[in-house]
């Protein structure tokens, strides 16, 4: 499986993807969030972008805080999921953490 990790250089990209996956949510529980307000709470942290077979396929995105590193988004493009890309991004996670000598990675949402 070729799956690797990259720093986000299209953080609007990567705004766009989480918001496109995520619209029924903000839909229903934050109907003020846009692509706009994904970017923004989102541009100061660890972004990844997920490639896959060389193509972007998704964004992870890190914080790291005292001795824990927090998964803070994890989003795959709608076609490519239930290929290892999200199993994978959290192994690459521990990998970071361990590599910051954090002792923690922990899921953080909303």
């Amino acid at each position: 499986m070729d799956i690797c990790f990259r720093r986000g250089d299209d953080l609007h990209r990567a705004a766009q993807l989480t918001f496109k996956n995520m619209h029924q949510y903000y839909q229903q529980f934050a109907p003020a969030w846009d692509v706009a307000k994904v970017f923004e709470v989102t541009k100061n942290l660890k972004n990844y972008d997920l490639l896959f077979q060389g193509e972007v396929a998704g964004i992870m995105r890190l914080q790291f805080e005292a001795d824990c590193c927090y998964l803070r988004d994890l989003q795959v493009t709608p076609t490519l999921q239930n290929k290892g890309i999200g199993n994978a991004a959290i192994h690459e996670a521990k990998r970071q953490a361990l590599d910051a000598k954090m002792n923690t990675v922990q899921l953080r949402v909303f």
